[in-house]
């Protein structure tokens, strides 16, 4: 019985964290594809391909506005 509880206990489940991105980086997904392309990389994973979504993100200006379920409804009224 001892072998069950070993099996089915709850067990830890272990958390890594991606690195915090470097200061420099300013690399698209883009970016990292076509540098696999030409062979300066074997493959594209993480860190780095976390780094340049969050990199893409912070590229987006904070005021922009992405519509939601029904802003389109509102502005077809308009016209």
């Amino acid at each position: 019985m001892n072998w069950f509880k070993k099996i089915f206990s709850k067990q830890k489940l272990r958390t890594t964290s991606t690195p915090k991105i470097p200061s420099d980086w300013n690399k698209t997904v883009s970016d990292l594809m076509d540098e696999m392309e030409l062979g300066h990389r074997k493959e594209v994973g993480s860190p780095e391909l976390d780094w340049a979504l969050e990199y893409e993100r912070n590229q987006i200006p904070q005021e922009y506005h992405f519509p939601r379920q029904g802003d389109l409804d509102y502005l077809v009224n308009l016209v």
